[in-house]
């Protein structure tokens, strides 16, 4: 009887290599955003701070104006850290369907060769049977040649 060999078996492995680099592409994009967006949140919080110190009793004029350069500045950031964001989020967006096509090819692959092992599982049974039958029907041969010799 044969051993089992899937043909495609390099195939299939690297397919699993590939989905594996579509993955962990996939969570280091899902991870830059986070960063992104806590670094959003902290300019978002800090020109929060600056409003509500312009919004004090005794502050100068000079603070008041180094306040509002600030507050702009902070604006211009956060618009920037936005357009990354939305740059992060079609990137994102690429890197799932570059995943699941990974992913599903690596699929298609693993359902061929469970085919193919269940092909040679049967295969295997009817050498079994055939061998079975012909060592029965030997020993029956071999029984009747016996009393015949008798």
């Amino acid at each position: 009887m044969k051993k089992f060999s899937f043909r495609l078996e390099s195939v299939l492995r690297y397919r699993e290599t590939q989905t594996r680099q579509r993955e962990a592409e996939l969570q280091q994009l899902l991870a830059r955003r986070v960063r992104l967006v806590a670094f959003l949140n902290e300019v978002r919080a800090q020109r929060a701070e600056a409003e509500k110190t312009g919004r004090t009793d005794g502050v100068s004029g000079g603070v008041l104006q180094l306040l509002h350069d600030y507050i702009q500045a902070s604006k211009r950031q956060e618009q920037t850290i936005l357009g990354h964001i939305t740059a992060v989020d079609r990137e994102i967006e690429a890197a799932r369907k570059r995943h699941q096509k990974a992913r599903s090819d690596e699929k298609l692959l693993e359902t061929l060769r469970s085919k193919s092992l269940e092909s040679w599982r049967l295969e295997s049974l009817r050498e079994g049977e055939i061998v079975a039958g012909e060592s029965y029907l030997a020993g029956l041969y071999r029984r009747e040649n016996a009393k015949l010799e008798e």
